[in-house]
């Protein structure tokens, strides 16, 4: 296929290209037949009417047809024989189909800028790297004895602190009316530090105790937290945790451990594991901020719009996943908020891609259907089917370009120079 391409101002190019004469008329005589069976014109009977009638009639109709039906097809051919990457919508010349004559299709579009990107080796990066801690894994396993408590009923004795508590509650709170009683149900571990706990100790199931508080951040009702309330609470039920001794038996019961220091050290390990992850990330986030003032620019708009289009649409999924009203939030309003968010994500999208190709870096089939495979996982759905509607929907493309983003920060992390500082972990957000 013939097809030119002309730089114009800013990020645009003019595309040009022909679909051939024969195309076009293969396609004229498979509309002419499709209008022909259907058409109603008097003094003709339907598949009877002459080519030259179905013109002067339908011509604009037919003409539509033909481009509608061939355009994305060569469209998508000359983009990909020209190595162009649009964004945006392309904005075609007026499109005429002369029977006898190929197809000149003339088409203005933005196209992706190539940055070339800024020193981006050898960046330094301080490298906070907490060590796991004996109280950390002391912190896991009093965690992993609470997980695998047994919870007893009590019968014969009052509530007690570390006692699970089940009650119904009515009474009055602070600036409502005294004849309207609040009333419900709660659960509640009793750890003594609040005054409603503390109130409940040595309380037997079935009796109530009148409370003079203010009611705490966890009272079930979350309208009435923090209000001054007079509570009538009966104690409908007692339960106790008792938890499993800290032995080589509770090892070897959460798993293929020989004895509990085998468990501590496979704690420790990945408490340590996730210490490192987060410093890695903590060490991205850096490096990301570092390559950003390296290569300041301003992102296409239409690129930016599009980065938009694609964080509202996650509010809106995650919304109808919670539960939660679509509609009921203003939208442009967000996305106003959101747009600093969206550019910096398009200018980072664009560096990177901007290393990836300074690095020669590209993303094996393989991997793109590793990526795929996991969503066919996920969502339940035939991988092969997700496969090949990938290929023409976009997402393998997208998959594709996420996964080159992701090689070329690996690139920026490697050669970094790493500042270690080793903290406590308690230093960190554990």
């Amino acid at each position: 296929m013939k097809v030119a391409v002309t730089d114009q101002q800013d990020q645009k190019k003019r595309l040009e290209f022909e679909i051939p004469q024969d195309v076009i008329l293969k396609e004229l005589d498979k509309v002419y037949r499709q209008f022909n069976s259907t058409a109603k014109i008097k003094g003709f009977r339907p598949g009877k009417v002459p080519k030259a009638i179905l013109k002067r009639f339908y011509w604009t109709q037919i003409e539509s047809e033909v481009i509608q039906s061939l355009m994305p097809t060569y469209y998508r051919e000359a983009i990909i024989e020209s190595a162009l990457e649009p964004i945006g919508e392309p904005q075609f010349d007026e499109l005429l189909v002369e029977e006898g004559k190929p197809l000149a299709v003339g088409v203005t579009l933005d196209v992706k800028p190539f940055i070339e990107p800024g020193d981006y080796a050898n960046i330094e990066v301080k490298w906070r790297r907490p060590q796991a801690t004996d109280a950390d894994v002391e912190d896991m396993l009093a965690k992993l004895r609470e997980n695998n408590a047994q919870i007893d009923v009590v019968e014969d004795r009052p509530v007690e602190k570390g006692d699970i508590v089940f009650f119904s509650y009515s009474g009055t709170v602070a600036g409502m009316p005294p004849d309207k009683k609040k009333k419900g149900d709660g659960e509640i571990e009793i750890d003594g530090k609040g005054d409603f706990t503390k109130a409940l100790i040595g309380v037997k199931k079935g009796d109530t105790k009148r409370i003079e508080m203010t009611l705490p951040g966890n009272f079930p009702n979350a309208a009435l937290q923090g209000k001054e309330a007079i509570l009538d609470v009966t104690v409908k039920e007692i339960k106790e945790k008792h938890l499993p001794d800290l032995d080589d038996e509770f090892a070897r019961d959460l798993g293929e451990y020989d004895d509990l220091e085998s468990l501590k050290r496979e704690i420790r390990e990945q408490i340590q594991t996730s210490f490192d992850r987060q410093a890695e990330n903590a060490a991205r986030g850096e490096l990301t901020d570092v390559l950003l003032e390296r290569n300041p620019f301003e992102p296409p708009e239409s690129m930016v719009e599009t980065r938009l289009d694609e964080m509202i649409a996650h509010i809106e999924d995650q919304l109808r996943m919670g539960g939660g009203a679509a509609g009921d939030w203003d939208r442009a309003k967000v996305r106003e908020e959101l747009r600093p968010k969206a550019k910096r994500d398009v200018r980072l999208s664009l560096v990177q891609e901007g290393i990836a190709r300074k690095a020669g870096l590209n993303v094996p089939e393989g991997e793109i259907e590793r990526q795929i495979e996991i969503l066919s996982l996920q969502a339940k759905q035939d991988f092969e089917s997700l496969k090949n509607r990938a290929k023409t929907n976009g997402t393998w493309d997208r998959i594709r370009a996420g996964l080159l983003r992701e090689k070329a920060m690996d690139v920026v992390v490697q050669s970094a120079v790493r500042i270690e500082i080793p903290e406590r972990s308690d230093e960190n957000n554990k």
